[in-house]
């Protein structure tokens, strides 16, 4: 079995081999010296560029089969590429095989039995726009462009969560292609262990290929940011500390230190999906924290709430690490105010989002996303424009993490982790560990599958 990553002089296959490939292979296979070949091994976070051997443009799921045996045959090292949002770069390789999904885009929507069919190419705002023509929706996460296979199978926090759950807690059924370039279909009963990890079990056990999903009827919400300057943030997050711990599922919120127009702010986000008649009530307490600078808070359509949080970066060089916190003390914010007032860099983000409501009343054991206590999901960030910069903000990161560590569970939303060993992916899935590991062996004995947030098939 090998565990590692292959070097980066992975064997690069034969051209004979890579040509009888081509012509079993429905979609586009892009080598280096093709005019496609920088764009498509770009993802969004632009400190991670690798040189890749070639990119299966992969159209069907057949497709999808044929390049995880043409990797097995020449034993290259595999990434999947649904969105290319990985954090810590895991959708793209040096030396070895893209399998990217980006060209299936499928989607069917049943508004009869409110279930959506999405093939894993799809971004969340694809979904979105096709759920919404029948005014129905499913918790999707908070940026338009993160494409469904690693927003699914890494958890999926989004701004139906307190009502509705997380994205993978409303998964129906999913396609996968296993190691061993099978299809299966997973369900509570078909392949059910399998379809237990993949909800939270990131990449480790196939490719999924398509995932059906369970809707609910959403329209308009009432939702919106808020913005306030700097010297509002320790009270900023006192007073949402204790705003939020009234909250009624209907309302999900995230707050804390992001740019704006150049510039750091404390912002607060909420969205509210309850009985507009409620909306008053529960969002009037607002009105009781100072007057913000800008931003407003409304009734919205739900696809523009969808684009409240604005694009990720595409293409700027960032670092990204994540944790959680069970209780947001007094000491908790004392840190992170301290820690946000020692960079200057514009684009420095501590951001929380509150996990309370429906994820939490799923027991820890259900699903492999473990997650599923009331507190705080946090992710702190920077970008750098200059390369020079990159290691003062990668600093800065590990600093502010260290100084929250106190007060920090050791779980986290394994997909907000960046490349941080075994060790911490471990204690991030907890009791569910265990199970995970035996599911691997099961599944993908030799590790296949491991440019992810990598789940050890036990010796």
């Amino acid at each position: 079995m090998f565990h590692g990553l292959m070097s980066l002089g992975s064997r690069m296959p034969e051209s004979t081999a890579i040509r009888k490939f081509q012509r079993r292979f429905a979609g586009r296979v892009i080598l280096p010296g093709d005019s496609e070949y920088d764009s498509a091994r770009r993802i969004h976070n632009g400190a991670i560029l690798r040189q890749p051997a070639l990119i299966a443009m992969c159209t069907a799921a057949d497709d999808v089969c044929r390049a995880v045996e043409f990797a097995r045959e020449n034993q290259l090292p595999v990434a999947v590429r649904s969105g290319g949002h990985s954090q810590a770069g895991h959708s793209v390789c040096d030396g070895g095989i893209v399998i990217d999904l980006s060209g299936m885009k499928q989607v069917s929507i049943d508004p009869a039995c409110r279930l959506a069919r999405a093939q894993t190419g799809l971004h969340a705002g694809d979904l979105d726009h096709a759920a919404q023509a029948s005014g129905l929706a499913t918790p999707v996460g908070q940026c338009p462009s993160v494409g469904l296979g690693g927003l699914t199978t890494g958890g999926g926090f989004g701004w139906l969560t307190g009502m509705h759950g997380l994205t993978c807690d409303n998964v129906v059924s999913a396609e996968v292609v296993t190691a061993d370039g099978r299809k299966l279909c997973a369900d509570q009963h078909e392949n059910a262990d399998l379809f237990w990890a993949l909800r939270g079990g990131g990449g480790n056990f196939g490719v999924a290929v398509e995932f059906e999903y369970r809707l609910h009827p959403v329209s308009q919400v009432i939702g919106g940011m808020l913005f306030y300057p700097m010297s509002q943030s320790r009270a900023g997050l006192v007073f949402m500390r204790e705003y939020l711990s009234r909250a009624p599922d209907e309302l999900t919120a995230s707050f804390g230190i992001r740019p704006a127009d150049g510039n750091p702010v404390f912002a607060i986000a909420l969205c509210f999906c309850g009985d507009p008649k409620n909306a008053q009530r529960i969002l009037g307490p607002l009105q009781s924290f100072t007057t913000p600078s800008s931003g407003s808070i409304g009734p919205l359509p739900y696809l523009q709430m969808q684009k409240l949080m604005g694009e990720w970066p595409s293409g700027s060089p960032l670092h990204t690490r994540g944790g959680f916190l069970r209780e947001l003390t007094d000491a908790a914010i004392d840190a992170i105010v301290e820690s946000a007032s020692r960079n200057t860099s514009p684009a420095r983000l501590i951001s929380l989002d509150h996990y309370h409501g429906a994820m939490c009343r799923v027991a820890q054991e259900a699903t492999a996303f473990s997650v599923r206590e009331n507190g705080f999901g946090f992710l702190v960030q920077s970008e750098w424009d200059k390369p020079e910069e990159a290691s003062v903000q990668i600093a800065w990161i590990d600093a502010t993490i260290a100084a929250l560590s106190p007060f920090s569970s050791q779980t986290a939303y394994v997909a907000n982790l960046g490349d941080e060993g075994p060790d911490r992916i471990k204690r991030c899935y907890g009791p569910n560990y265990p199970r995970l590991a035996a599911l691997k062996r099961k599944y993908d004995p030799d590790n296949f599958f491991r440019l992810n947030q990598n789940i050890l098939p036990p010796n």
